[in-house]
């Protein structure tokens, strides 16, 4: 993904140089997300292309951990990219209309999408094994209300995946939003936002680079529904 569109291609090591024989899909790409194998390219920042992917699973089952820390590995490969495409506004569910999305991202289960009257909702993204179709659910996840009165404007700059949530950088302000609570991470532009969501050891951490530095942030807990009970400086 880059200024020139959407490429896919194997990388060939011929050498000492490595070689990739790319294949061109889309000719304009802002970025893209991975949905399991799957891919997610956003032609704008409220629109997106679902490509459907072949993948070839190993005969033999993956070493076993030291700890349940561990990270996990897979050697899964992508045989073949994008045997099926599916566009944004054909798979949206009834209640969210595609020209009410200000701003759209995903996680590796859910979509998410910020509206233009100021909320924030995710829903599942349903992959159907027998008919190979996808679609996204009706039934909301995340559904928040953004107050430009404490976040300042709601123009979106970046998002970040958190479990059972997300992070937000605005125009003047980063805020998380995890089970429909909202809390304030800073209030001052920020370069980036990192999140570790498939991490084990690092899924509750948020990183945030601003003028003066980086800034650490810790959710707790993160994996149980007590969780919704803390926000604020009980919750960050």
């Amino acid at each position: 993904s880059n200024a020139d569109g959407l490429f896919t291609g194997r990388i060939q090591n011929s050498g000492e140089k490595l070689l990739v024989n790319e294949k061109a899909l889309l000719t304009k790409s802002i970025r893209t997300a991975w949905s399991s194998y799957d891919v997610l390219n956003y032609d704008t920042q409220n629109n997106f292309t679902y490509f459907k992917n072949e993948v070839e699973k190993p005969k033999t089952e993956r070493r076993t951990p030291y700890s349940s820390s561990d990270e996990e590995s897979s050697n899964v490969k992508i045989t073949n990219f994008g045997v099926e495409s599916f566009k944004q506004e054909n798979i949206l569910p009834p209640n969210i209309k595609q020209e009410d999305i200000k701003y759209s991202f995903n996680s590796s289960n859910y979509c998410f999408f910020v509206t233009k009257n100021g909320k924030i909702t995710s829903s599942s993204i349903i992959k159907e094994k027998e008919t190979n179709q996808i679609h996204i659910s009706s039934r909301a996840a995340l559904n928040t209300e953004l107050n430009a009165k404490v976040i300042g404007p709601t123009k979106v700059i970046s998002s970040a995946i958190i479990p059972k949530g997300c992070v937000i950088e605005f125009i003047s302000s980063t805020v998380i939003i995890k089970e429909n609570k909202l809390a304030i991470l800073t209030t001052e532009p920020a370069y980036a936002v990192k999140t570790f969501p498939a991490s084990k050891r690092f899924k509750n951490i948020i990183l945030t680079f601003d003028k003066n530095g980086v800034t650490l942030f810790s959710f707790y807990p993160f994996e149980t529904k007590a969780s919704n009970k803390h926000m604020g400086n009980e919750f960050i």
